[in-house]
């Protein structure tokens, strides 16, 4: 498995078993919320698992009671009093 998959990320959960791969998207406290860095992490992971021969499938989940239900705009906008 590629070395970019085994290391740790802030946002992302990987976990890889039998030729599948899942990413868990996920927030410090809970409910997995969309910023910016998720987003340049998310790009990261996916060039990393396309580059792993023995992933077959991907998975792509998230934590808490919904998914992706919030989205930190000002993170994109390189706001820094964005809390998240």
């Amino acid at each position: 498995m590629s070395a970019l998959i085994d290391r740790e990320w802030p946002h992302i959960a990987v976990r890889h078993d039998q030729g599948v791969t899942e990413l868990r998207l996920h927030s410090r406290d809970g409910t997995f919320e969309w910023n910016a860095a998720v987003h340049r992490e998310l790009v990261e992971v996916f060039a990393s698992v396309g580059l792993d021969t023995s992933t077959k499938a991907v998975i792509l989940t998230g934590t808490g009671d919904t998914f992706c239900d919030t989205i930190d705009t000002p993170s994109f906008r390189g706001d820094r009093k964005s809390t998240r």
